[in-house]
């Protein structure tokens, strides 16, 4: 996605302490193995929410379209999710699907509000 270093290092750094907090969660639930996948849906959710959240502040007249090629874009690309653990990939992977016709809705937004 084309978007600026730092917005991509702010989306960087928000998505690990997003990371963080879920694993730190998931360790304190281990002794709940029932816990695991829906903390993997809730982290996923997290990530894509943010990622909306800080994409509008940054240019709050992007269309549904563009942010939902955006927020695709950078769920699909190393560059900004690659440093995560692959556990968190797979995660972000499957709440987004790569083939859009997969997805929930047309848009992003719609898309993410379906799926939680």
């Amino acid at each position: 996605p084309d978007l600026s270093m730092e917005l991509q290092e702010q989306l960087k750094r928000s998505f690990t302490e997003l990371e963080n907090s879920f694993i730190t969660a998931s360790q304190e639930n281990d002794e709940h193995p029932a816990m695991h996948t829906a903390p993997a849906q809730a982290f996923a959710g997290s990530i894509v929410s943010e990622a909306i959240r800080m994409l509008r502040k940054f240019n709050p007249e992007a269309t549904k379209e563009a942010l939902s090629e955006t927020i695709h874009g950078i769920v699909h690309t190393d560059a900004l999710v690659g440093h995560l653990a692959e556990r968190s990939q797979a995660a972000l992977r499957e709440y987004v699907p790569h083939d859009r016709a997969a997805w929930l809705a047309h848009d992003i937004e719609s898309h993410a509000a379906a799926a939680k």
